[in-house]
């Protein structure tokens, strides 16, 4: 599990909850769960990431955002924190202010040692509820490796892996790609595969 378990609560609970709290909480089958604080690999990550998507996304109608930008899974109820949000076209909200997303088309997660199996296994499980989705980015802090998962024909998910420095993701909901070499700059470890 990626945080600590608060407690379980109501939605309702949870929003009043989230509201109070300085730090991101997660609700996953009625279970409010603390974010875990991110080292600096994962800063760097997300940076990197925030930069090459949004320099190479600019006059596009689409749009990449990060960190504190909730997202509801309608179909189960779940809120969670994605550490990258794609988005298509207009965002909609469940609320005014603008805090939960409704219609993300790309989700990506920076995998931690302690967060990898559940950026893989119930939050994977559960972002698959969402309609809009197209595509589930896992980016490894350990090495410069993006897996890549694509909403197909039938819903199946296409499974493919981007290895290496030299290697290019190309993230087709978004019509963006960006090389490795990019998104693992300054981390020390832009070289490395498995």
């Amino acid at each position: 599990m990626t945080g600590e378990p608060i407690r379980r609560v109501s939605p309702e609970e949870y929003l009043a909850m989230e509201e109070a709290s300085e730090r991101a909480i997660e609700l996953i089958d009625g279970l409010a769960m603390a974010r875990p604080d991110n080292d600096y690999s994962h800063a760097l990550l997300v940076r990197n990431l925030v930069v090459e998507l949004d320099r190479r996304l600019r006059g596009k109608s689409r749009e990449i955002v990060c960190s504190r930008l909730r997202v509801k899974v309608e179909r189960t109820g779940d809120y969670f924190y994605p550490d990258l949000v794609g988005i298509c076209g207009i965002p909609m909200f469940d609320e005014p202010n603008q805090v939960t997303l409704l219609n993300p088309t790309l989700l990506i997660e920076i995998m931690s040692p302690c967060s990898e199996g559940h950026d893989r296994g119930e939050k994977f499980l559960h972002y698959q509820q969402i309609p809009t989705l197209r595509e589930y980015a896992l980016i490894s802090q350990e090495a410069a490796r993006v897996e890549l998962y694509t909403r197909g024909e039938n819903s199946a998910w296409i499974y493919k892996v981007f290895a290496g420095s030299e290697s290019t993701v190309s993230f087709a909901s978004i019509d963006c790609g960006v090389p490795l070499a990019d998104i693992y700059r300054d981390v020390g470890l832009g070289k490395q595969s498995s």
